[in-house]
């Protein structure tokens, strides 16, 4: 499968791969047809529950369907912040989490309108996601990451505010 841009086209993709008619899809997920047009083409975003539905009649896990270039699969802020201790090894954890969160608002930023809500819709779900922590390491691990998810959420949501007024 190519590099889709929108949750739309990684459903489309999928569901080509599979050789699925919308018809078929429709019948096998309980979403009607027309929807998963509508979603397919960009003109609907998904609410979680479709998603779920379809992605469970296509046989996928629902990140699967989100862009590969904005899937937060795989999204690690540890890994994140290493990167940046390896090129300013003197910063905080703090300013680590800030010049983290700087990076991650350019590159929403750059995003167009369209894939913006899918990308709101994927942190809502790795935030959702996010496991019990073990031990206190890990606990202060897993609130930092819900925090900065948290914050993401919010810059997505504001670029998307400012899309809509320009």
């Amino acid at each position: 499968m190519g590099e889709d841009l929108t949750i739309g086209a990684r459903i489309r993709s999928v569901r080509e791969a599979a050789a699925i008619n919308q018809s078929q899809l429709a019948r096998m997920s309980g979403v009607a047809r027309n929807t998963i047009s509508r979603i397919e083409f960009g003109h609907r975003v998904p609410s979680s529950e479709t998603l779920e539905k379809i992605a469970m009649a296509l046989g996928v896990e629902p990140g699967e369907l989100f862009p590969k270039a904005e899937s937060l699969q795989g999204f690690d802020l540890e890994a994140l912040l290493v990167e940046i201790h390896t090129e300013e090894p003197n910063l905080s954890r703090r300013e680590a989490l800030e010049i983290a969160f700087e990076r991650f608002t350019e590159r929403v930023k750059s995003m167009p309108t369209s894939s913006l809500r899918a990308y709101a819709q994927a942190l809502r779900e790795k935030q959702r996601t996010l496991r019990a922590p073990a031990d206190f390491d890990e606990y202060m691990r897993t609130v930092e990451t819900r925090d900065f998810i948290e914050l993401a959420i919010m810059a997505v949501e504001r670029e998307l505010a400012g899309s809509r007024g320009a």
